[in-house]
């Protein structure tokens, strides 16, 4: 099965870029977004867990440094990664579901109104993981620079609505 539809043509990124009074109202409605979704049950995707963050960092070892002509501590590599990531698994307590590319160009915002429905795409990847996955995607976004203003605000209205 194959679920299409036309969200049109205005990307929250390139809206905001020509309507930049809209940005808050924009990011508001994309936190709002992510703090109904993470109210749901999580999908029925695979865990977000050790091994599935692992293959991911992994790319670095595997691609990046033998094509740049870089020695690395490959088992050390791991190591240091499961020691830094180990914690934060272990406080995923409540897993949701994670886009994994939630961010201004894969939101689309119907109608032409930052406050209207937002259709999302490019979530193919989804997983079940730590509701910060998306907020960081969205905030610190490599492609698009929100400022920390903004950012403290997003990040407090996501508390203050997604906290009981």
């Amino acid at each position: 099965w194959v679920l299409l539809e036309d969200f049109g043509n205005d990307r929250m990124r390139d809206w905001i870029d020509v309507n930049p009074e809209g940005e808050t109202p924009a990011y508001e409605a994309a936190i709002d977004a992510l703090v109904e979704l993470h109210q749901r049950p999580a999908g029925p995707f695979d865990p977000y867990d050790m091994p599935t963050y692992q293959r991911e960092v992994g790319l670095l070892t595997e691609w990046y440094t033998p094509a740049q002509g870089l020695d690395v501590d490959g088992d050390g590599f791991v190591s240091a990664w499961e020691e830094a990531l180990a914690p934060m698994i272990a406080r995923q307590t409540k897993p949701v579901t994670v886009l994994r590319d939630y961010h201004a160009e894969n939101i689309m915002l119907l109608g032409g109104s930052p406050s209207a429905t937002q259709g999302l795409i490019d979530f193919q990847d989804a997983l079940v993981g730590h509701p910060a996955y998306d907020i960081v995607s969205l905030l610190q976004d490599a492609r698009r620079d929100v400022s920390p203003q903004l950012e403290a605000a997003m990040l407090a209205r996501y508390r203050e609505r997604a906290e009981p």
